[in-house]
C-alpha cells in the first residue's frame, strides 16, 4: 500500500489569514529514515509517464483489502478533513482532479 499526501502550511486559509502559533497544535511529527519520491504538482514529473513508479498499473487504485484498511483508519483517525468543508470548493478537492 502507498501513502499519498502533502505537508503544508494552511496559513492563508485554515486560519483565516492569522498566523498559525505551532506551539499550540494539538500534535508533534517526528520524521526518522523518512525518505519520499515526488515532483511539484503540474510539473512535467507528475505526468502520466510511465517513466515514475508511481504510474504504474498496480498503483492506479486500491485493492479491495487497501481500500478497507484506509476506510478503517480515516473513520479512526482522520479528525479534518477540509475537502468537506460545506460552503467551500478547493481545486485540489474537485473529483476530476482526483485518479
Amino acid at each position: 500500500m502507498s501513502v499519498e499526501g502533502s505537508i503544508w502550511n494552511g496559513e492563508c486559509w485554515a486560519s483565516n489569514g492569522r498566523k498559525v502559533n505551532w506551539s499550540k497544535s494539538p500534535f508533534q511529527v517526528h520524521y526518522r529514515k523518512f525518505n519520499i519520491n515526488g515532483c511539484q504538482y503540474g510539473s512535467e514529473c507528475s505526468s502520466e509517464s510511465q517513466t515514475y513508479w508511481w504510474n504504474e498499473e498496480n498503483y492506479l487504485e486500491l485493492t479491495s483489502e487497501q481500500q478497507s484498511s484506509y476506510e478503517s483508519v480515516t473513520q479512526k483517525y482522520l479528525s479534518y478533513d477540509y475537502c468537506s468543508l460545506k460552503g467551500k470548493e478547493f481545486k485540489e478537492c474537485q473529483k476530476e482532479n482526483v485518479k
